[in-house]
């Protein structure tokens, strides 16, 4: 059976930092990010704002609290991807290849959503991962 790791960040941790760390140990071929449960104070997200291939990317800033509603993704030792990964997910300090994809709601109960780029912890944030074999 596989065993479910949790990375554990509190307030004011910076989300991408706290997961390069994380992963500079590990010598995954690779995992999948189940969810994550909490909230940040900030968020950038980025979307598809064309149809080509690649499309061109619209980025959005959310600089507010926000709950985590959803924060699932894949990670690939590089070398080991798949082709159609995104150009910038490679570019990273990690052996890994990141790719994650994030929903929150607002204040109003709104809801943004889309590939994550970075984001602040507010009071807490726990990833849940399986270990790809």
């Amino acid at each position: 059976m596989s065993t479910v790791h949790m990375l554990q960040m509190t307030r004011d941790q910076d989300v991408t930092t706290a997961l390069y760390a994380y992963l500079a140990d590990k010598k995954w071929k690779g995992a999948v990010i189940l969810g994550g449960i909490g909230s940040v104070t900030s968020m950038t997200v980025a979307n598809p704002i064309s149809h080509g291939s690649p499309p061109k990317i619209g980025i959005k800033k959310l600089d507010e609290p926000l709950e985590v509603l959803g924060f699932t993704g894949e990670l690939f030792a590089k070398g080991s991807e798949p082709d159609n990964m995104p150009g910038f997910a490679k570019e990273n300090p990690t052996n890994y290849v990141i790719h994650i994809h994030v929903s929150v709601s607002h204040s109003d109960g709104s809801m943004t959503g889309g590939g994550y780029r970075e984001a602040t912890v507010m009071r807490g944030l726990n990833l849940y991962m399986i270990e790809l074999t």
